[in-house]
Parts: structure tokens; C-alpha cells; sequence
């Protein structure tokens, strides 16, 4: 018996390890040059939640065109992107399912370092089976970076960013999250 509880123990500490480190981080920028993404894709309308998000570069032109996007929840980001034009690519669930995402749908262009929000967004599927992306309107971009400041370490040059955009879009709301902000 003792043997038994000790060995579900362990298990049990093995799992909750591996979820923390599991769980994205913002890394710190590496590059003055790069600008951080982020946004959020609600996948209920399809029964499902979101696991995995895709951003394609289509200029300028390179072998490795597709990068993989932080996700946490509905939320996802992704930092450090050099220059040039990108759109979302798919977007993966729970059980692997791909979603394609139009490239009319979710395209921008990096220009200069700067954050980037995608917006917030819901995959509908109708009873004929077609999908659809629609707006989000019960999750704003201050929702959005609370999240993201949640997994984002304090004193970081992404964290300063974030925290300033929060503040410039509600500095009542800034103060109600109650973030620390470190100089």
C-alpha cells in the first residue's frame, strides 16, 4: 500500500512539473529589429480548444517560412518576428485538427519593432459544415495582454512594452489588474 502511494505521488509531482514547464513564456527580446504578435482565437464554435497557431512569412522569402505562435488558452503570441509580411496559417486542436486560415484573413506586415495585436476572434462552424471567422467581441486587447503578462517575466524588455500599451489603452483598467511595473 505504502509502495503504491508513494509511487502515485511522484506521479503526481512528475505532472505538475511538467505542466510548469510546459507553460509558454515570453522570451526576452533578442533583436532590436523584431516586433511581438498577439491576439486570441476562441475555437468553441467548433467544440474544441485551441492548442497550436501557425504564422506564415511570405516576404521576404526564406526556407523556414512557418513559425509557431505561443498559446495559452484562447491567447496566442509569439515574439522576436524580423521584418516582412506574414499571414496566420492554421490553427491545430486538441485532436490535431487543422483549421486553414484564409490569407485574407489575419495578414500583416512588420515594418518596424512594435507590438502587434491581431485582434480577437471565433471559429463558427454552420450545420452545411462550412466555417467561418468572425470577430470576438467578448475579449478585448486588454484581455488579451493580461493574459500574456501572466506568463511574461516582470522587468523585461516585452513586459515594459506590454504594461505601456495596457496602460495607454485604459490606465483605469491598468490599475485594476494591478501590474508592477519595474524600471
Amino acid at each position: 500500500m505504502k509502495k503504491t502511494t508513494c509511487i502515485m505521488t511522484v506521479l503526481i509531482i512528475a505532472i505538475i512539473i511538467n505542466g510548469c514547464a510546459t507553460s509558454p513564456r515570453v522570451k526576452e527580446r533578442v533583436d532590436a529589429d523584431t516586433a511581438f504578435i498577439y491576439g486570441s482565437l476562441n475555437l468553441d464554435g467548433l467544440y474544441t480548444d485551441l492548442k497550436w497557431v501557425t504564422i506564415e512569412q511570405y516576404e521576404p522569402p526564406t526556407e523556414h517560412p512557418y513559425l509557431y505562435a505561443s498559446v495559452k488558452g484562447k491567447i496566442f503570441f509569439n515574439q522576436n518576428i524580423k521584418k516582412g509580411e506574414y499571414c496566420l496559417g492554421e490553427v491545430g486542436d486538441v485532436e490535431n485538427d487543422v483549421h486553414n486560415i484564409s490569407n485574407d484573413f489575419g495578414c500583416f506586415e512588420i515594418k518596424k519593432p512594435k507590438l502587434i495585436y491581431m485582434g480577437s476572434y471565433m471559429i463558427v462552424r454552420y450545420k452545411n459544415g462550412k466555417k467561418e471567422i468572425l470577430n470576438d467581441y467578448s475579449v478585448t486587447e486588454t484581455d488579451v495582454i493580461t493574459g500574456i503578462l501572466d506568463c511574461t517575466d516582470t522587468g523585461t524588455f516585452w513586459y515594459n512594452e506590454l504594461v505601456k500599451r495596457l496602460e495607454k489603452l485604459n490606465d483605469i483598467e491598468a490599475r485594476k489588474v494591478n501590474i508592477p511595473r519595474v524600471e
